[in-house]
């Protein structure tokens, strides 16, 4: 996050309910355009490893607005 998005904060929040486990890791970098392509696969290989078990996967970011990964996935 430090390298590519030349963040200077990074916000890491883990909470859970009786069904959901939630991680949101956000930054205060220079963001990106909704849409657009990101290079690497680092985004793909989380979405990937969440799908397996049965996980949604969001982001939020626009130019110069940091960037937010939102993860649930529900609990047994």
């Amino acid at each position: 996050i430090v390298k590519h998005a030349f963040a200077k904060n990074v916000y890491i929040t883990l909470q859970t309910t009786d069904h959901i486990f939630k991680m949101i890791i956000a930054d205060d970098g220079q963001g990106t355009e909704t849409g657009s392509y990101v290079k690497g696969i680092g985004l793909k290989n989380i979405a990937g490893r969440v799908e397996l078990f049965n996980g949604l996967v969001t982001t939020k970011s626009s130019p110069g607005c940091g960037f937010t990964l939102e993860i649930d996935i529900p609990l047994p």
